[in-house]
């Protein structure tokens, strides 16, 4: 997911608007920022989660949704510029190649135990793959602890974000879904933005989903490219999928980019050396556009909903 400056925004919103919520509000606004305020470590981390498994339930919603998304945001921080890499790197050594998961049985006993089980208690997921350890935020335990207590546009986010993690877009530079899947979650980000593109909560991280969705459907990825390397054609599964899809998704945006995409290709007779970087540059650049105006066109409808 990419972040981050919201966190300030979310500081300021706790810190002008708690104070009409009451005393009790008030006390975990202190608290809460006073927590979050600190270096992060996997250990303060969990505490963090204790503290808000007693306080959420009793605030607002609004609220509870703003405090939760501000410990998303501490949490996500952690996980790409935490201090404890060395030691989330020796957790290599107790993970299971198959299931790409820390063995339970290998870790007891061990000084990587208090850490992995602090992570856990963070609402972090911990994954092994291509020999390097990775620490995610777990949207799965974010619901499990605060789904109740959410608006339902951050809500909505995070069960996207969960299916999102639980089976990531690629690895290697090779796709690991289908180009139907490509097509439902970048549907899905355009409906979350279209509902709840409002919300600074939901457009900081969804937008930037939906480009890189789009990006994937038009342009492949490194070790999955939309023209073969050697015949130069057009994938004709990437193709079949998005005719299904159009013919079935009239009103969306994505449709409208698909429509374009495909007078270029019409013009390029379905074909493209990947080789030729002159040619290919072009044809990149002329995806990167529609990107970018698809972005522009959901935008653009939240604001004449006003």
């Amino acid at each position: 997911m990419m972040k981050r400056t919201i966190v300030l925004l979310l500081l300021t919103f706790l810190c002008v608007c708690l104070p009409a919520c009451g005393n009790r509000s008030e006390d975990v606004q202190a608290k809460f920022l006073e927590l979050i305020g600190e270096p992060a470590a996997a250990e303060h981390l969990s505490e963090v989660v204790e503290y808000m498994d007693e306080t959420v339930p009793s605030l607002d919603i609004k609220t509870a949704s703003s405090i939760v998304a501000a410990y998303e945001d501490y949490l996500y921080e952690y996980t790409k510029n935490g201090t404890e890499q060395m030691e989330i790197e020796n957790l290599k050594y107790y993970c299971d190649t198959g299931s790409g998961t820390v063995d339970r049985t290998k870790i007891k006993g061990t000084e990587s135990e208090l850490l992995y089980n602090n992570l856990l208690g963070a609402c972090a997921a911990v994954s092994f793959s291509e020999g390097a350890v990775t620490v995610n935020v777990d949207y799965g335990e974010l619901l499990a602890h605060y789904s109740e207590y959410l608006q339902d546009g951050l809500k909505a986010f995070y069960e996207f974000a969960e299916e999102i993690n639980e089976e990531p877009l690629t690895e290697g530079a090779v796709l690991q879904v289908s180009w139907n899947q490509i097509l439902d979650r970048a549907k899905t980000a355009e409906q979350l933005l279209a509902e709840y593109g409002k919300d600074p909560l939901i457009r900081k991280d969804v937008l930037p989903i939906y480009q890189t969705y789009l990006r994937v459907l038009l342009m492949g990825t490194t070790n999955t490219p939309v023209f073969d390397y050697t015949t130069k054609a057009f994938s004709q599964e990437a193709k079949a999928a998005e005719d299904v899809f159009v013919s079935q998704n009239r009103q969306l945006v994505i449709t409208w980019v698909l429509a374009e995409y495909h007078e270029k290709l019409k013009e390029l007779d379905y074909s493209l050396d990947l080789n030729d970087s002159e040619a290919g540059k072009a044809f990149f650049d002329d995806c990167e556009y529609l990107v970018k105006e698809a972005a522009k066109k959901v935008l653009e409808q939240n604001e004449s909903d006003d």
